[in-house]
């Protein structure tokens, strides 16, 4: 880690000063992002503190867990049923698809109402987005020529971010396991970031790909390490919900996949201020795109193999580190929900 500073250290004292359009751009785009996070928290917080936020399941199944209800953690009625007694009352109810090992995260926010649940998960979350920030810099010193402000600005700026803060999302969690993976990585010990990846698995829609890349790159012990991880959980989620619920799970998970237009996907993407559901070719547009572009990074990250790793301090610097950023899942966003599932492909994977 400390070589990995050193060597930006040593590109970016010789680097030139950036063009005044540049940095006018900067600031311009920096204040008009970060205007537009602000008035979407003043003007939608009450609806998702309502209870109409992907929080809602994660809160229902810490719930669940915590009071001897696992073994119905997947049954649709089980979960519409608590969903709309513990948090608000709903026709539709929103799954909790993740694997079940990840319920014991929000068992302790179970303890607490809905409200001081959600704002106890964003003092978490941006606890941990300064984790990562603190594990990316190395890879931001280029960024730190234009202005010496821009590296954080840019974690408040992207858009991703601001999403899953207010949705009350489980995705910046997986972003500071990938970013802690990364530094495992560049330090030499693979086999940690193989755990650090295979915990994520909660979103295993983007760390498998991964996984696969690392596996075809014969990257032998970031394998081990991720299976091991991938042991773990899966044991732990099997204690938790028994034998027959894993069947259950999966069998949601694939109709989910395949029936776009099921009550679901309206819940998830409905305008959730309105409560009005979109047309469904739009619902189709939003599920599609984010996955064809996945499928495109993964080409273009296995691809690229031969190359070597992309030092950090050279030009695509922030490309190995922006990535990282990266992780949401592709269909769990508004908008930009497919950004940070592409670019966690570029940044554990060599240029």
């Amino acid at each position: 880690m400390e070589s990995c500073q050193q060597n930006v250290a040593n590109v970016t004292q010789g680097s030139p000063e950036a063009p005044y359009y540049v940095k006018g751009l900067v600031l311009g785009l920096s204040a008009y992002l970060i205007g537009i996070h602000l008035w979407t928290w003043v003007l939608t917080v009450s609806v998702f503190l309502g209870g109409r936020s992907d929080f809602r399941q994660l809160y229902t199944a810490g719930y669940m867990v915590r009071t001897g209800h696992s073994h119905e953690l997947y049954e649709y009625n089980a979960q519409r049923h608590f969903q709309n007694q513990l948090v608000s009352p709903g026709d539709i109810a929103l799954p909790f698809n993740h694997l079940a090992y990840e319920a014991l995260l929000f068992v302790p926010f179970s303890l607490l109402s809905y409200r001081t649940a959600y704002f106890t998960l964003l003092g978490l979350n941006l606890t941990v987005l300064a984790i990562t920030f603190k594990f990316l810099r190395p890879w931001m010193k280029n960024l730190a020529v234009i202005y010496r402000w821009l590296p954080p600005v840019m974690f408040l700026a992207f858009l991703p971010v601001a999403a899953a803060l207010l949705q009350g999302q489980d995705s910046i969690l997986l972003l500071t396991l990938l970013a802690a993976s990364l530094v495992s990585l560049h330090s030499g010990r693979e086999l940690a970031a193989g755990v650090l990846v295979g915990l994520g698995l909660f979103k295993f829609q983007i760390v498998i790909p991964i996984a696969l890349l690392f596996l075809v790159w014969r990257r032998w012990r970031f394998s081990a390490g991720f299976v091991l991880a991938a042991i773990l959980v899966g044991l732990l989620s099997l204690s938790l919900v028994g034998l027959s619920q894993v069947g259950v799970y999966f069998r949601s998970l694939l109709l989910m996949s395949l029936r776009l237009a099921s009550p679901v996907d309206q819940f998830k993407y409905g305008d959730k201020r309105t409560g009005q559901l979109s047309p469904p070719d739009s619902r189709h547009e939003r599920s599609a795109d984010p996955d064809c572009a996945y499928a495109v990074s993964l080409y273009r990250g296995g691809s690229n193999w031969r190359s070597g790793w992309t030092h950090p301090g050279q030009s695509r610097g922030f490309d190995v580190c922006s990535p990282a950023l990266r992780v949401f899942h592709t269909r769990s966003l508004l908008c930009g929900g497919d950004s940070f599932g592409r670019l966690s492909v570029h940044a554990l994977a060599p240029h």
